[in-house]
């Protein structure tokens, strides 16, 4: 919490959830009504410069993308997107019916792995498919 400037330290109080990026330099705070804060939390080399706060959309869920502090998986309904995490550069990865629960990128960063059942009449149990990105 040292790390936060006062106005996300409080906001991060109350928050539902709060992840930090695998290298530490950004944290990812998940307000109550499913609303987003991404705080850069790396030092600015100009002085007496705060750090740079970014609101999200409102989506379902948020998580980092595996070994990365710059980009962002959303789920939206039945979308999985990639932002940037400052909330731009925003793509539609897949669109279906899928288990929001079970959407993980890949340690590399090449392909993002999900849950979903592509026949269901020959089986109820969905399979593990994955999306490359590269």
């Amino acid at each position: 919490m040292k790390k936060f400037s006062k106005d996300i330290a409080e906001i991060a109080k109350d928050a539902k959830s709060i992840t930090f990026s695998a290298d530490n330099q950004s944290v990812l705070i998940i307000r109550s009504d499913n609303s987003a804060i991404v705080q850069d939390l790396k030092p600015s080399p100009v002085p007496n410069t705060k750090a740079a706060t970014y609101n999200l959309p409102t989506a379902n869920s948020y998580s980092w993308f595996e070994g990365d502090s710059k980009h962002l998986i959303s789920i939206e309904g039945n979308a999985i997107n990639i932002l940037d995490s400052d909330g731009t550069n925003k793509f539609s990865l897949f669109t279906g019916d899928f288990d929001p629960s079970a959407v993980f990128g890949w340690p590399d960063g090449s392909r993002i792995v999900i849950s979903i059942n592509l026949n269901t009449k020959s089986n109820p149990l969905p399979n593990l498919y994955t999306i490359g990105l590269k």
